[in-house]
């Protein structure tokens, strides 16, 4: 099965753990980072994705995690 997670809190850490077990258990898992969860510091091997916008307008440029607008 395919999963996206949409992570809005950079506190989060319960999706994260479902996520990360989900791909351990052989689905395609990739996370969405929106609103205050661009500010996620968190390490991860999963794909990331996060929402231009709030990444613009909190200053940080997109390394390591692929910017995409709201039509993607």
């Amino acid at each position: 099965m395919k999963y996206l997670h949409i992570i809005k809190d950079s506190a989060e850490t319960f999706a994260w753990e479902v996520a990360e077990d989900q791909a351990q258990g052989g689905h395609e898992v990739a996370v969405l980072l929106w609103q205050d969860g661009v500010l996620s510091s968190r390490a991860s091997a999963l794909p990331l994705y996060a929402t231009a916008t709030y990444l613009e307008a909190r200053g940080i440029p997109a390394g390591r995690v692929k910017a995409v607008d709201y039509r993607e």
